[in-house]
């Protein structure tokens, strides 16, 4: 896996234009919004956990919240990085335990292609690859609790609307299916696999540079 994510991230690197004209402008966003990961599919297993169960779980209603910066590029296209954050609950884990936590800090680069209209409202859809840190907190009902994290690949798929107010600032709203390759947890005596996707429903505000 720890191959798999180098060679990625290098191909990503390599993939990011180098030095544009200075006519194609800067750009810093902010973004936030509800996350709604799907139900859980996970496994647990280890000397606190009996029969090795196996199942989905209900996951609770979570959020994301996120910073980037990137550029124009010609025929409608934008390039940038993006730092995310995501957090879920699980609602019923399992009997044994009264709380788990599963999130994600995530560094991608995204790529968009802005669809040319004559409005003001223009529509958007974009691909982003990169690194995810996924973390997990795990609570019994005896006390115990530990956290762990778990390095995984990371993508998503954007689709959106976005409206510019003037030359220097534009809202936008859009769509992500964000996923991961599954985290593997190891709390003390526990071993918790699950995937990691969901549905997040974004605003957000880009601010442009001259």
């Amino acid at each position: 896996m720890q191959r798999f994510l180098i060679v990625t991230l290098t191909a990503l690197t390599f993939a990011i234009p180098g030095p544009v004209d200075a006519a194609n402008k800067k750009y810093f966003s902010l973004m936030i919004g509800p996350s709604f990961r799907t139900d859980a599919d996970s496994s647990f297993s280890g000397s606190r956990v009996a029969g090795n169960p196996r199942g989905e779980q209900d996951v609770s209603l979570g959020g994301v919240g996120g910073a980037a910066a990137g550029m124009y590029l010609p025929d409608n296209f934008r390039i940038e990085g993006e730092v995310a954050f995501r957090n879920n609950g699980v609602d019923e884990p399992l009997p044994a335990f009264r709380d788990w936590n599963v999130g994600a800090a995530t560094l991608m680069v995204n790529g968009y292609y802005d669809i040319p209209v004559r409005h003001q409202i223009q529509p958007f859809v974009g691909l982003g690859m990169g690194l995810g840190l996924a973390t997990s907190s795990l609570e019994d009902n005896f006390g115990f609790s530990d956290t762990d994290t778990d390095a995984v690949f990371a993508y998503q798929f954007i689709g959106g609307l976005q409206y510019r107010h003037n030359h220097r600032l534009s809202f936008f709203t859009s769509y992500r299916y964000f996923a991961t390759t599954d985290p593997d947890f190891q709390f003390g005596g526990v071993r918790a696999q699950t995937d990691l996707d969901s549905h997040d429903l974004v605003l957000g505000v880009r601010f442009d540079f001259e």
